[in-house]
């Protein structure tokens, strides 16, 4: 997957190799817009982990190639984890880590779990597909 972030440029160019004998075909998909998951691009590791607290729902989507979103839960019971579209065609899931960043279990949307303080959950596609945050937003609700 490849990146490219808004410059000045009004231009953009992309390249691509093939260093085989072979002929591959190459799907390429191209798209501007701001970001919807606000926590982006720093949310992408346990030590970047954004913190969500009891009591609150916060959104995230799996916008690029190879995203992950990685929440720090700071006090709560439970945990629900949602899609924000119905049959989003991004198969997304949650894996919870425990305070030791070992893991524990897998949600699917529409599931929820009970955590401790100092969990980890970690909001990917199952099938590394990226798309725009219609189709690929989520939710994590804290109780």
């Amino acid at each position: 997957s490849c990146i490219i972030w808004k410059t000045a440029a009004s231009h953009y160019y992309v390249g691509i190799s093939n260093p085989t004998s072979s002929t591959v075909p190459v799907d390429l998909y191209a798209y501007g817009y701001a970001y919807t998951d606000t926590t982006e691009p720093g949310n992408g590791s346990f030590g970047g982990a954004t913190a969500i607290y009891s009591a609150t729902t916060d959104e995230g989507a799996i916008e690029t190639l190879g995203d992950s979103g990685y929440w720090y839960i700071a006090g709560s019971t439970s945990v629900s984890f949602n899609a924000l579209m119905s049959g989003t065609p991004i198969p997304l899931r949650a894996d919870i880590y425990d305070s030791s960043e070992t893991y524990v279990t897998t949600l699917m949307p529409g599931d929820s779990f009970s955590v401790q303080p100092g969990y980890y959950v970690r909001v990917f596609a199952s099938n590394n597909y990226a798309g725009p945050s219609g189709s690929s937003g989520y939710s994590l609700t804290v109780n």
